[in-house]
């Protein structure tokens, strides 16, 4: 169950946790690791993998189906459970704190998104030596600084090998740092992973016993020390216990021991180990800027103390113990160089990083990071100071050269001298108190006068306050040295003394401090009774190493060849070391003087006798132990002086030593014995010595009887050995004549395999040809989505290239922009249940290319190593969209229909309420004449309606042909004004005219130019409340003639003016249709204006602020006159007389209607109601005009018309076509069938009786 931390849950209990990081390549190697871990572990895992930040993350799904641990994705303030796997949501940075979760949206940052680092630091400062670190298969090099925080802090660090890595970026970035413990298979390192979770906490309680001693050179850690002071040269004894035993926990589990005694008995036979320790004893954790405000801390207080205003500062040494791999050093020159600025030029500056670890010198004299750096150092300073080197950064040369490193400790070698500022940052907290107390003079004394010595957080100067001053900083610790007179006391402890320390700890000539006159006298009357008292002597340490000479004693001590040496077993003369060396251990068993007296020197050929006596030498607040020997010459030495003034020479050098810290004095008096003690001494050295010499050759003898047994038993083993060889020969041979048979059926069979890879081959040279020239994209993929083929179209179409594609994980290409869910819905789900999948549509933004959609089809085919998949890309992104706008334009149409049909049958209701008032008999006539009139009207607008649909079509299929002639513009337009007064006074519109004088000739259609301006004006009026005011205006501009239509009605929105001329547009479209009309009238002033070679534009200042159509046609000149167009007008003419008419029309009410309409006006009317009746009543009634519908069942009209041509008698029959087919077509067809007109249902009776009158007057003539 998921639970959340409150502030009052007790502490979780300890366990492990292991955060994982991955990036590209990850989720096969996070699956193959958790898949080898156990439910049961006691382990908790934090799952960090690089993902789409604006995408669901289906990864706590799949990692589910390779483990029984619960997998859940991460929530903020979540408390680890173990045995639990939780997993990073996306666009978040993942931590913890106090075992709980914390997640944090993803913010800006100096450079990319570090989420592995931000997991991994946050392991290390939570959990310590309870937090593993791994990295696995990705892109980039995060992570690499985490891992080194967690073997900071005593956890353990895997990598993923590069063998197994899909992608190695990120396993090498973290193994070049040297922070990895072992580099496995995700496989592997579940197993390691498993063996450490199950690792007991014996050994780490066993540390804790042995640090809960007071003294720091505990004898239980000193064989560990001594054997790491040997390996690497350097004495852990005064480092931070509590780092030892994480170290220590950390090393033992990694060898799989629980017995720290034994560990102990491994290091003195494993070196490497040996070396492994002391690397993880050294702490290398360090960043750029780490601190940042420490930074502003320099910048702000200790350059202004250090360089001021001046124009050419002084020169600046800069000293950074414990430098690591140089970060801190390259941060403070880029800050004193950001400082500095131009005068730079003028200013001798110097670096100096020292450690004692020689890899980490070697990374910082490279000056070569990774590119995680990146999050700390601004892009700016990277500009500036860094040179980028793939994915590293490297210093670049002019920081570079202010730097120098070395090897050295601080607790050993001299300090620098003449130092502007100490930076020892995060240094002081990892060694003992004692330590401590011993390098702080050691600064005080390399500080220049002025100097600045800037600490860690958690450190301080501690009791060395009397030579350091608090300079005051909010957010660092820094501090100024305090003026000392005298020479600083600079001792160290006993056991970090080695020969050196001695001889080169002095201070530089040119920083040592004057003597005081007490100082000198001291010092001469030193000199004068150790010269006048101290026979020859030397100071050793336990391990017989020389720290310090007095006196002549070349004729104890020679000067060996080869390298100098400072150890008695080779200063010494053969003689003389064994009875030191014996009379040394003597002491030290039993804590007191020691006097050999019977010792045989030969020098110049002389035998002279002589004697020595070993001083234990203790200092009460110095752990360890020195020995001073004083060498007793012939004829006197210690045993002249009393016993009183021999213990006070031993005091003065225990005084020396105790002033000095570990520095002898100078000198030392000696003794002379009687000639009989010295023989009976040398006696009693010789027989001990003859003993020793009888016990060596005694062990000697049994060591050469073993060896011989040895060599007895070996002889043997060789001659059985030589057998077996003999037999093996024998098998040789015959193997060998089995392979020579085998041989040439191997040539046979590879002469085969030749012609079967040659038939291959070109197969699939075949089939490559056949992929390269598919148009459409094809991949071929593993059953794991790795692609092993793509085609030309593929990296054409996408933007890639081969070495970016193959071998890369469907989803991780081109920046993750595969890792579609509809896509893994196909691969994932749909495609396993089936063996193919075919036209499945995703729709998604694909970088380069713009928003697509995309049709897939998949197939699964078997391979005989694995299943392929074979995924074929067509982009069906124009057909989408072509379908997309079909889908709109039907809608569209729909929505026309139904309001063609309200528009249709609005007109019909008032018609057939017009015919019912007829019907009534209660109606007076004026109600009929109102009826009628109505009906009248309704029926011209219905057919208005129809004639607008008609010449949409017409301009639409451009079909329509203008009948073009000279045509007086202005007198156009006053009939069409002329046309529209009846609405204008219905709305009482109020109706302003400006003409030119004259005529202002045009090339058009009279007829099409009415129709322009009926329909803006009728546009007008439709959205003009009454009252509104119209302006109608002509003016002739340059070639151009202007027709302006202005109204103050209700306007146009800015998003309607663009569309107000296309088909079916309308200001507004509602239920409220006082507006009539079908959206068609601007449309056909757009098409018609555009015939006549013009143009319309419409403006409007926005709704309720009128609108504003301008019409621009092109003017004729001024001298060309507009001829009064020849126009065959259809009056109508009195009636001539009654005709013969046949009307055939296959619609009832229409032919009853029309036959009633023509018997009213007195002629003879006959009916048919289809083709073969028409003809028969043709035969029969030899008719004068025949009235005959196109559209009838069976014969249409056109085969009537042909048929009564050919009749006898017939061919001057007056045939007029009466029909709906109006297009320019339908007239062609109607004259060629032999029709003489040619009328548009429904026709006026008016027009029908003026042809009639007509062709009647026509045959009169």
């Amino acid at each position: 169950m998921t639970t959340i931390a409150t502030a009052d849950e007790e502490s979780t209990p300890s366990f492990t946790v292991v955060g994982i990081g991955a990036s590209a390549g990850g989720l096969e190697a996070i699956s193959e690791l958790l898949a080898g871990i156990a439910p049961s572990s006691g382990m908790a895992f934090l799952v960090v993998q690089h993902l789409a930040p604006f995408r669901p993350s289906l990864l706590p799904a799949i990692l589910s189906k390779r483990t029984s641990m619960a997998v859940i994705e991460a929530i903020d303030g979540m408390v680890i459970e173990i045995d639990h796997v939780y997993v990073i949501p996306p666009n978040t940075s993942m931590s913890i704190a106090q075992r709980c979760i914390r997640l944090q949206p993803r913010g800006e940052t100096l450079g990319p998104p570090m989420p592995i680092d931000d997991l991994f630091d946050s392991l290390a400062s939570d959990l310590g030596v309870d937090a593993i670190g791994v990295i696995l298969s990705g892109n980039g090099s995060d992570g690499a600084l985490g891992l080194q925080a967690i073997q900071g802090e005593g956890g353990i660090t895997f990598a993923q090998d590069t063998v197994s890595a899909r992608h190695s970026s990120m396993p090498r970035a973290a193994i070049s740092l040297g922070c990895v413990d072992s580099v496995l298979a995700p496989r592997d390192i579940a197993s390691e992973i498993a063996r450490i979770g199950s690792y007991p906490k014996r050994a780490l309680d066993q540390l804790e016993l042995m640090g809960s001693a007071t003294d720091p050179g505990d004898r239980s850690l000193r064989p560990l020390f001594r054997l790491l002071r040997r390996a690497c040269n350097i004495d852990f004894t005064y480092y931070k216990r509590g780092t030892i035993q994480r170290r220590l926990s950390r090393r033992m589990a990694l060898r799989e021991m629980t017995s720290v005694v034994d560990y102990v008995a491994l290091l003195g036979s494993d070196a490497a180990e040996t070396l492994a320790l002391g690397r993880d004893l050294l702490i290398r954790v360090t960043e750029f800027f780490r601190d940042p405000e420490t930074f502003d801390a320099l910048t702000r207080t200790v350059f202004p103390r250090l360089i001021g205003e001046q124009d050419t500062p002084a020169p600046i040494r800069i000293w950074v113990p414990g430098c690591a791999s140089g970060e801190e050093v390259y941060s403070i020159a880029i800050c004193l160089l950001e400082y500095l600025d131009e005068r730079v030029s003028s200013t001798q500056i110097q670096f100096f990083g020292t450690d004692v670890s020689a890899d980490a010198l070697e990374t910082a004299r490279a000056g070569r990071y990774i590119e995680n750096i990146a999050r700390n150092v601004s892009p700016a300073r990277l500009e500036r100071f860094f040179v980028r080197d793939g994915d590293h950064y490297c210093i670049n040369k002019s920081v570079r050269s202010l730097c120098t490193f070395a090897r050295h400790n601080v607790a050993t070698d001299p300090p620098f001298s003449r130092i502007d500022l100490i930076s020892c940052r995060n240094l002081l907290i990892y060694l003992d108190p004692m330590l401590q107390r011993s390098v702080m003079p050691l600064f005080h004394y390399a500080l220049a006068p002025d100097g600045v010595l800037m600490l860690g957080p958690s450190e301080s100067v501690g009791t060395s306050s009397e030579l350091f001053s608090v300079i005051p900083s909010v957010s660092s610790k820094l501090f100024g040295k305090k003026p000392r007179p005298g020479r600083p006391r600079m001792g160290l402890p006993a056991s970090t003394v080695t020969p050196q320390t001695f001889i080169s700890a002095r201070p530089a000539p040119g920083g040592r401090e004057t003597p005081t006159r007490a100082e000198l006298l001291r010092r001469e009357i030193d000199r004068m009774t150790l010269a006048r008292y101290t026979p020859p002597s030397v100071l050793c340490d336990e391990e017989l190493n020389v720290l310090e000479f007095r006196g002549d004693t070349s004729a104890y001590l020679v000067n060996p060849s080869g390298p100098p040496s400072s150890s008695l077993k080779r200063l010494a003369r053969p003689e003389v070391f064994l009875a030191i060396d014996e009379a040394v251990r003597q002491a030290r068993r039993e804590a007191t003087v020691i006097r050999r007296a019977s010792l045989r020197l030969s020098t110049t050929g002389d035998a002279k006798n002589a004697a020595l006596e070993v001083h234990p030498v203790q200092v009460a607040d110095l752990p360890g132990r020195w020995y001073l020997i004083f060498f007793e010459a012939p004829g006197g030495g210690l045993n002249s002086l009393p016993q009183a003034r021999r213990e006070s020479l031993t005091s003065f050098v225990v005084h020396a030593l105790r002033r000095g810290k570990g520095r002898p004095g100078h000198g030392a008096p000696g003794d002379r014995d009687l000639e009989i003690a010295r023989l009976d001494a040398e006696l009693e050295g010789s027989h001990r010595h003859l003993l020793a010499v009888l016990e060596e050759h005694e062990r000697a003898r049994e060591d050469l009887r073993a060896s011989e047994e040895e060599l007895l038993s070996s002889n043997e083993e060789f001659q059985s050995t030589n057998e077996e060889l003999e037999t093996a020969k024998e098998e040789l041979q015959s193997v060998n004549e089995e392979l020579t048979t085998t041989n040439d059926e191997l040539r046979y069979r590879n002469h085969e395999l030749k012609t079967a890879n040659d038939e291959v081959a070109r197969a699939r040279d075949f089939s490559q040809a056949i992929v390269e020239t598919m148009s459409e994209p094809l991949l071929v993929l593993e059953a794991d989505l790795k692609i092993t083929l793509a085609n030309r179209a593929f990296y054409q179409t996408f933007q890639t290239s081969p070495d970016i594609t193959i071998g890369t994980k469907l989803y991780a290409l081109g920046n993750e922009q595969w890792n579609i869910p509809a896509l893994r819905e196909l691969l994932e789900e749909l495609l396993p249940q089936r063996t193919s999948v075919r036209d499945y549509q995703i729709t998604h933004e694909f970088p380069g290319i713009g928003l697509r959609t995309m049709q897939l089809s998949a197939m699964r085919i078997a391979w005989p190593a694995q299943a392929l998949i074979l995924l074929t890309i067509a982009d069906v992104t124009q057909q989408h969209q072509a379908f997309g706008r079909l889908q709109s334009a039907d809608q569209q149409k729909d929505e026309f229909l139904a309001m063609l049909a309200h528009e249709l049958r609005n007109p019909l209701a008032a018609i057939r309420n017009g015919l019912q008032v007829w019907e009534r008999e209660g109606a007076d006539k004026e109600t009929q004449k109102i009826a009628r009139v109505g009906a009248q009207r309704q029926l011209d607008h219905e057919i208005r309606l129809v004639e607008d649909l008609l010449d949409v079509s017409r301009i639409t299929r451009g079909i329509i042909v203008l009948k073009s002639e000279p045509i007086d513009l202005v007198e156009t337009v006053r009939r069409a004004i002329e046309a529209m007064r009846p609405e204008f006074e219905d709305c009482q519109h109020e109706v302003t005219l400006a003409f030119p004088m004259g005529v202002l000739p045009i090339d058009g259609d009279a007829m099409r130019i009415e129709q322009i301006v009926t329909n803006l004006l009728g546009n007008a009026i439709k959205y003009t409340p009454p009252g509104g005011h119209i302006r109608i205006s002509i003016e002739r501009h340059l070639d151009d003639a202007l027709l302006t239509v202005v109204d103050s009605g209700i306007g146009m929105t800015a998003e309607l003016i663009p569309t107000i001329f296309d088909i079916f547009v309308q200001a507004e479209r509602s239920l409220d249709r006082k507006a009539a009309g079908l959206g068609l009238g601007l449309a056909l002033v757009h098409r018609l204006v555009g015939l006549h070679g013009g143009t319309v534009r419409a403006y409007s200042e926005g709704l309720n602020r009128g609108s504003k159509f301008v019409v621009r046609l092109p003017a004729m000149s001024r001298g060309t006159a507009a001829e009064e167009p020849d126009h065959v007008a259809i009056h109508s003419a009195p009636s001539l007389g009654a005709m013969r008419i046949l009307v055939v029309d296959d619609n009832v009410d229409a032919l009853e209607s029309s036959a009633a309409l023509l018997r009213i006006d007195g002629h003879d009317v006959q009916t048919a109601r289809d083709g073969p009746a028409a003809l028969l009543c043709v035969e029969q009634f030899s008719p004068e005009v025949v009235l005959l519908d196109i559209g009838l069942p069976g014969m249409d009209g056109y085969e009537v018309a042909r048929r009564i041509r050919v009749m006898p008698d017939q061919h001057d029959t007056l045939l007029i076509a009466h029909s709906g087919y109006c297009e320019e077509v339908h007239l062609q067809r109607a004259t060629q069938a032999g029709f003489d007109h040619h009328l548009i249902k429904p026709a006026d009776l008016s027009q029908l009786s003026a042809l009639v009158a007509l062709c009647r007057e026509r045959r009169v003539r």
